[in-house]
């Protein structure tokens, strides 16, 4: 039997909880700060861009956000040992981290067409990941009723964000298109918290027969109150007795 997660490997889940949460308050108050920033109708990159007296504070706030995420890809590895399908999680929650740092890397830009296609591309990368695996993890928990909430919240999450490659290319959406991206986006950080919330509340263990390894559960572990022990029940089951 293998033990997961240990104090350290929480605290490293905890960060996916609050980041989602750090960066949207440092959207919000860069937006507010920022003269001439038009909070309905510009993007959030054109807060970035190098003549903005505050692009500094967004670019600290993707690299913060980064880094507490890798934090929590670390975190997230170590209950998916032995599990594919959770790596997968753990692999696209880096590619998200990594992409979110860059956007700090590479800034939006109104002067150089180059650099806001560069900006543009960096932009897929780091939100793109964060879409699959609410694909991903719908699929993972559809035998368990304890995330039926999540699942169905992340379903809506793929509907609203269907349109937002294409917001600021609609004449109407336009004009609201600053708007529609904080609205989509900040569900989408909602979604990611919560998920993390959900995997912080629960502690695991896995447990493997050795005659056959394919055949895993995951299953809650506590901590037995009079031994110290754990004290592993069934219950909040992930993945039970599913071959990856």
């Amino acid at each position: 039997m293998k033990t997961l997660p240990d104090a350290k490997s929480r605290l490293f889940l905890f960060c996916g909880m609050i980041a989602p949460a750090i960066l949207g308050v440092t959207i919000l108050v860069v937006g507010y700060i920022t003269p001439g920033y038009n909070l309905v109708s510009d993007s959030v990159s054109l807060m970035g861009t190098p003549e903005q007296p505050y692009a500094w504070l967004l670019s600290s706030g993707y690299w913060f956000y980064g880094i507490l995420m890798l934090f929590a890809v670390y975190g997230l590895h170590c209950i998916c040992i032995n599990f594919p399908q959770i790596k997968q999680l753990s692999t696209l929650l880096g590619i998200h981290a990594l992409g979110t740092i860059l956007l700090a890397v590479f800034p939006d830009s109104t002067t150089s067409f180059y650099r806001e296609m560069i900006h543009n591309f960096v932009s897929g990368i780091a939100y793109a990941p964060l879409l699959v695996m609410i694909c991903i993890f719908r699929n993972l928990t559809r035998e368990n009723s304890s995330f039926n909430r999540l699942r169905a919240f992340g379903l809506f999450v793929l509907f609203i964000n269907i349109p937002l490659p294409f917001v600021h290319m609609v004449g109407p959406l336009s004009v609201i298109g600053g708007l529609l991206q904080r609205v989509l986006c900040a569900c989408s950080f909602m979604w990611l918290r919560f998920a993390f919330f959900s995997l912080y509340k629960v502690q695991f263990s896995l447990t493997g027969n050795n005659s056959d390894k394919g055949q895993l559960t995951l299953v809650e572990a506590r901590d037995h109150m009079s031994t110290g022990m754990p004290d592993v029940r069934v219950g909040h089951i992930l993945q039970k007795n599913h071959r990856f």
